[in-house]
């Protein structure tokens, strides 16, 4: 049951066995299948399912942090922002940009197909989450990427939804992705940062580093 799955997780996760903790999240999803239940104790103290990612993560399993991400919404886990960094940071380590691109867009998509992690819950992006996407994308080349997904963050961010709040984008997390643009000397940086900058004043005016 819950607190049997839910015990047996806490101890492999505190004897840091991460093949034996994968077991079990193994088993336990098969249970899910037939009795949603299962999962309870993880609903309740979600911390404990961040720590099996940071555990597969410190042991460079990022294939196994995947997984655990893949099912975090499908288990009706709380949309915790740090999960989906948690995520991104698997994707940005196995030099997986596309698959990164995958999360950010399901989660902000309401269309997007439900796999990769793929369900829409644009509360989980929050501007840590969208920082750490962006920052992974220019590591990666990926410079087509920023103003599409700053422009569907910005567009769900300020939509009239109950389960989205307004939120707001600080001056600090722009001008560390101006920065990371300057560092990767690619030929069309300046322009790509003015357009930045300008689409930064128009939705979130305030933002734009002095």
């Amino acid at each position: 049951d819950s607190f049997v799955y839910f015990m047996a997780l806490s101890a492999f996760i505190g004897a840091r066995c991460l093949p034996d903790a994968m077991a079990v999240f193994a088993d336990m999803l098969r249970d899910y299948e037939r009795n949603r239940l299962v999962a309870d104790g993880f609903v309740r103290k979600p911390n404990r399912m961040l720590d099996l990612m940071k555990l597969a993560l410190g042991q460079q399993e990022f294939g196994a942090a995947l997984e655990i991400w893949n099912h975090w919404l499908q288990l009706r886990l709380p949309p915790i922002p740090k999960a989906a960094e948690l995520a991104l940071f698997a994707c940005d380590q196995m030099g997986q940009p596309d698959m990164a691109r995958a999360i950010i867009y399901g989660l902000l998509t309401p269309d997007a197909s439900p796999s990769a992690g793929c369900v829409f819950c644009p509360q989980i992006v929050d501007e840590s989450v969208l920082g750490l996407y962006m920052a992974a994308m220019i590591k990666h080349g990926q410079f087509d990427e920023l103003l599409p997904a700053l422009r569907l963050w910005a567009g769900v961010a300020t939509k009239e939804e109950p389960l989205v709040p307004k939120r707001q984008l600080s001056e600090s997390t722009v001008s560390k992705i101006v920065r990371l643009l300057r560092r990767s000397k690619h030929p069309e940086a300046p322009a790509l940062i003015g357009q930045l900058l300008t689409l930064v004043d128009e939705h979130f005016p305030g933002a734009t580093p002095i």
